[in-house]
């Protein structure tokens, strides 16, 4: 009786060193998992992308790792998704300030050519004057050479009428580049 005791007791005491043994392993084994969990949390919080979970077993632990994996995968796809439209806006941004400085100095340019016309305009229009005042004198000359006048007017008409024309252009111009400068 007293060896089957013995045994009994041995095969207790094996029990549970065998039982601690495994207890320990699953205890350390689930807290080595979230122990590698917490550190690429950490590592992914403090912007490190890259870091990813070492998986060793295949439980139910390693089944979140891998979809911890996943996930941050796709945040650092979305996050280099992010750097590159970053690049491309700031890209065309730069483009866009180029042409805007170009449309500028465009616009400062027919701006001063448009002055320089509205100046001839003036010009042409006291040139025209002028001509009207030396015309009305020469009306008593034109009794005379009636033929010479109707050459005449019709020279000054279609003067007037290329001056009208180049008034409306002028015009037309100032109007554009009003709507320019708007």
């Amino acid at each position: 009786y007293h060896l089957v005791l013995v045994w009994t007791i041995g095969l207790i005491a094996a029990g549970v060193l065998i039982s601690g043994l495994l207890t320990y392993a699953t205890i350390a084994s689930i807290t080595g998992s979230i122990k590698g969990l917490r550190e690429t949390t950490s590592a992914l919080v403090d912007g490190d992308l890259t870091a990813r979970i070492e998986n060793k077993s295949r439980d139910e632990l390693a089944q979140v790792a891998d979809g911890f994996n996943l996930v941050a995968e796709e945040i650092h796809g979305v996050v280099r998704d992010l750097q590159d439209a970053t690049a491309q806006i700031a890209s065309a941004a730069e483009e866009t300030s180029v042409v805007t400085q170009q449309s500028s100095a465009g616009m400062n340019r027919q701006r001063t050519e448009t002055e320089q016309v509205a100046t001839a305009m003036n010009q042409m229009n006291t040139t025209v004057q002028e001509v009207a005042q030396n015309a009305g004198s020469a009306a008593e000359a034109a009794r005379e050479a009636e033929h010479s006048t109707t050459d005449g007017k019709t020279t000054v008409n279609g003067t007037v009428a290329s001056i009208n024309k180049l008034a409306e252009e002028v015009d037309k111009a100032a109007g554009v580049i009003q709507n320019l400068e708007q």
